[in-house]
């Protein structure tokens, strides 16, 4: 598998272990359960967490290079029992992309680290955590991980959001919430960066949205960003559409899903059809819809693995994401537009998936000196182009 990774726009070493771990399914007799394939690399994470995180004075080289080498090996065997993915009662239909992401992005820091490049392959291996903040809190299904709890004194080095991001992905999701309404209400201003409480913010109210399905918890936070003293007045107007769209929400009467397309119909609801989802803008503040929507959509991947409206929920899923890179997630997106074509080639949806996935694709390699697009994404970009376009009356059917 051919995976496109920009600048240190890198999945890596926590993302894999929260992105499996919600659906956990039994693999063949003869081998481990997948509880037990997570426990052991939940164990390589917690020997190699210090290290990654630690001052670049205080690293050994030589035992990073070990560990991560471990971890590559794991990777690598847990790549291939992906696609095993269909006994899963959580069964994401993009989980063969991610495991294969993961493998390669764990095969960059090693290379990386072998090549003397140790910053470089220790920011890869840093920068997923807000990645996996995003998938671990996609929904309220998952097991807690307690003993990954002690993880957070081998971080006592780290910036206190890095912290919360490693709880929040390793769903500790209680005290991360409380933590940012602490920091809203002024508490550590002298050491606190407002770039880090943004995240905060957005990382709580992925929570709040997504985990907790409350609105109550949504309206605490968000009136707490309208009362802090902190908070940039662009962040404050966001929080203002929170409120109103919170309140609708509240209003709204209890939904029940007794199949595919009612997932999809409250989603369209929320933010529209993939049919009338044309501009690439996004009205600022509207947080709150695109979390509900992506949160339905993966609860419908989930119980409809093979529901004929599948590219449809993978599409609204990676449009989500596209609103809700505030988050870190800079290219999940992308993942869900490829998905969405390759679900459902050689159709109007699909064209519309590859428009998105090309905008952001030729976005990664746009600076102040030009856009320069290597030549291997330009193919990569082309055999995706062939796939998305409607050649046919019968494939335009499809």
């Amino acid at each position: 598998m051919s995976i496109i990774c920009k600048g240190s726009r890198f999945f890596g070493l926590f993302s894999f272990i929260v992105l499996f771990t919600p659906g956990l399914f039994a693999l063949e007799a003869s081998k481990k359960t997948w509880r037990d394939e997570m426990r052991e690399l939940s164990a390589l994470l917690q020997d190699i967490s210090p290290d990654i995180f630690s001052d670049a004075k205080k690293t050994n080289i030589k035992s990073l290079k070990a560990k991560t080498k471990k971890i590559l090996t794991a990777s690598q065997e847990l790549d291939a029992t992906a696609n095993h993915g269909t006994k899963t009662p959580d069964f994401d239909p993009t989980l063969p992309f991610l495991s294969g992401m993961f493998r390669e992005d764990i095969g960059r820091a090693y290379r990386s680290l072998e090549s003397g490049n140790v910053a470089y392959a220790k920011d890869v291996l840093r920068s997923s955590i807000s990645y996996c903040i995003a998938c671990h809190t996609r929904s309220d299904q998952g097991p807690q991980f307690p003993l990954l709890s002690s993880f957070s004194q081998k971080l006592s080095e780290a910036p206190w959001v890095e912290r919360i991001s490693f709880q929040a992905a390793t769903r500790q999701f209680d005290p991360v919430f409380n933590e940012v309404i602490q920091k809203l209400q002024g508490g550590d201003k002298a050491n606190l960066k407002l770039i880090d409480l943004e995240k905060g913010i957005q990382i709580a109210l992925s929570i709040a949205v997504r985990v907790k399905h409350s609105p109550e918890q949504a309206m605490t936070l968000a009136k707490a960003v309208l009362n802090s003293p902190l908070i940039t007045e662009f962040m404050k107007k966001n929080a203002t559409q929170w409120v109103a769209d919170i309140q609708i929400w509240q209003k709204e009467d209890k939904r029940t899903y007794k199949k595919d397309s009612d997932y999809l119909a409250h989603a369209t609801d929320l933010v529209g059809s993939p049919d009338t989802q044309r501009d690439s803008s996004f009205t600022p503040g509207t947080e709150i819809k695109y979390l509900r929507a992506s949160m339905l959509m993966h609860e419908m991947l989930g119980k409809y693995p093979n529901s004929t409206f599948a590219a449809e929920a993978l599409y609204l899923t990676g449009l989500s994401y596209d609103v809700l890179q505030d988050l870190g997630v800079w290219s999940i997106h992308e993942m869900y537009y490829r998905a969405c074509i390759e679900k459902k080639p050689h159709s109007p949806l699909a064209g519309r998936c590859y428009a998105r996935y090309k905008e952001s694709v030729i976005l990664g390699y746009t600076g102040s000196a030009g856009t320069f697009v290597p030549p291997v994404v330009r193919v990569h970009l082309n055999q995706l182009q062939r796939m998305s376009e409607v050649t046919t009356p019968a494939a335009e059917a499809k």
